[in-house]
Formats: structure tokens, C-alpha cells, sequence
């Protein structure tokens, strides 16, 4: 292995609503197809895993491997994990098990990597902003608040109403504020009560996993604003796509209108692509 040590952030951290990104400079290439053996306990982790992994059906084969070790990695607070892919991939390997995965909070967006001498893997050493002790007694005090918020909405009819009642929750238990701790993870809406677009976006995720309703968490740019990265939700609602935004529902339409919130809840993909550009591949409305 190459003695260099990079420091990198993941490709995408949403500060308000948007994204900074460091480009690797290195040339783009296909992963290796040669799987190297890592952690038996990281490589089979997600076969325990139930939440709906829309990011993980976007990429490349070999690529899944990959995230299927790094979310091991993670949900272990693994000191490191080899990864089969040159480092530009592994970017987006991060953000797409973190979007994905809510429920990793504990992950610090931050990484030190060992790049081999062929260039075509990569030893991740993550970063972790609490240690296991510190990440249990945190969902303890998230299970506190999501359970008796999960029952209420299971008592709800159809999917449509569940959506409905999490996504009226978050917007009413939530100011925006752009600020540094726990600015990237569900604890920011769930526990503290003030987050960006990235808290919104992962918590309501989070709780449409424990309801098992398919959903996932969506990059997008805001048409009026290029510059401006974004996340919304693309949620299956009695066999139909829609998309939603707890964020902007919660912060850009003046409160005084009645139902102000719901201009962006239940968003045909039409609809949605006349306010954002997508930066991935999404569900089409089927009519």
C-alpha cells in the first residue's frame, strides 16, 4: 500500500440546503471485478438489513459489493475496511450507504484512506462522531421518541395517511437552523428539534423504514437557485411514486396560507422536475 494517507469528506454535506463537493482528481475507472476477502461480519451484514436500499439498486454491480462492506463497516464502527474501487468511487459509495441509512448517525461524514499501488482499492479508515457506547445510549433516547410516533401512525389507514402524519410531525416539531452538531444526521429533527435539509430528509426516511414503506432519499438541485443542493424524499404511496419536502414545506411558503405545507407533499415526478433537477436516476409517475 501506498504510504499516503488522504483525508477526504464525503462528496456530499448539506449545509442549509447546499452541497459542497471535492472532486478527486484522479481519472474515473471501472472497479476492480476481482473481489478481495474483507470482514465475513461486513460483507454479510446486509442480509439482516430491511430498509430499502434505492441507492444501493443504482449502482454497479461490483460497486454493491462494496457498499454492502462499507455499510458493515459502519453499522460496526469498523476502524477500516477494504474497499474493491478506485478512490472517486468511493464517494459515492459513502453518500449512498448514508443516504440509505439513516440509522448510521454515527457516522462523522469524515474518512482517512490507503489507495494501493494499482490504484484499483482502497483501505477507508471512517471517522465516527460517538463511540458504540455513546451511539446505543442515543437510540435509546431515539426509540423513546420514534415508538410512540411509529404507533400513532400505524393506527393510520393506508400508506398515504402514515406519510402524511410523519411528514406533519417533522414539520411541526422542527425549526430550520443551520448549525454544526448532528448537522447531517436524523438525531437533528428526532433529539434536537432543529435541522437542515439533510436532517429532515434522513429522519423522515428513517421512520418510513420502520413502517416499511418504500422511500429513499433523492439529490436534486433547486431550479431557481442552480448552486443550491438539495434532498428530497421519493416515497411509495399505495403503489405510486410521489415526492416530498418536510424541508421546504416546513420554510418557504408564508405559514399565514392554509395548507401552505402540502405544495410539496404527494409531488408527481412531473411536478417535482419543475422545481428541482434531479442528480440521479428517479421513479417516474406512472399514469
Amino acid at each position: 500500500m501506498k504510504p499516503y494517507v488522504g483525508i477526504l469528506l464525503t462528496s456530499l454535506l448539506l449545509f442549509g440546503c447546499s452541497a459542497t463537493q471535492k472532486e478527486a482528481e484522479q481519472d474515473l475507472r471501472d472497479p476492480s471485478v476481482e473481489l478481495k476477502q474483507t470482514s465475513i461480519r461486513n460483507s454479510t451484514a446486509i442480509d439482516d438489513d430491511t430498509c430499502y436500499k434505492y441507492q444501493r439498486s443504482l449502482l454497479h454491480e461490483n460497486l454493491q459489493d462494496d457498499y454492502d462492506r462499507l455499510y458493515g463497516a459502519l453499522l460496526h464502527h469498523e476502524a477500516s475496511v477494504l474497499l474493491d474501487c478506485s478512490v472517486p468511487y468511493v464517494m459515492t459509495l459513502f453518500d449512498a450507504v448514508t443516504f440509505d441509512h439513516p440509522e448510521l448517525f454515527w457516522s462523522n461524514y469524515e474518512y482517512n484512506y490507503k489507495e494501493s499501488e494499482d490504484k484499483k482499492s482502497v483501505t477507508l479508515y471512517p471517522s465516527y462522531a460517538y463511540d458504540k457506547k455513546e451511539s446505543a445510549a442515543l437510540q435509546k433516547q431515539v426509540d423513546a421518541v420514534a415508538s410512540p410516533l411509529l404507533q400513532k401512525a400505524r393506527e393510520k389507514q393506508g400508506d398515504y395517511e402514515k406519510v402524511k402524519f410523519l411528514y406533519d410531525w417533522i414539520i411541526d416539531h422542527t425549526d430550520y437552523v443551520n448549525k454544526e452538531e448532528n448537522n447531517q444526521n436524523m438525531l437533528s429533527v428526532l433529539l434536537d428539534q432543529e435541522a437542515v435539509c439533510a436532517g429532515y430528509s434522513k429522519s423522515f426516511k428513517y421512520l418510513l423504514d420502520q413502517l416499511d414503506i418504500p422511500n429513499a432519499v433523492i439529490l436534486v438541485q433547486v431550479i431557481e437557485n442552480p448552486d443550491e443542493y438539495h434532498v428530497v424524499n421519493m416515497v411509495q404511496m399505495d403503489k405510486a411514486w410521489y415526492y416530498l419536502d418536510p424541508t421546504f414545506g416546513d420554510i418557504k411558503i408564508e405559514k399565514s396560507y392554509a395548507n401552505y405545507r402540502y405544495a410539496y407533499f404527494g409531488m408527481t415526478s412531473e411536478e417535482m422536475e419543475n422545481i428541482y433537477t434531479p442528480q440521479q436516476e428517479i421513479k417516474k409517475q406512472q399514469l
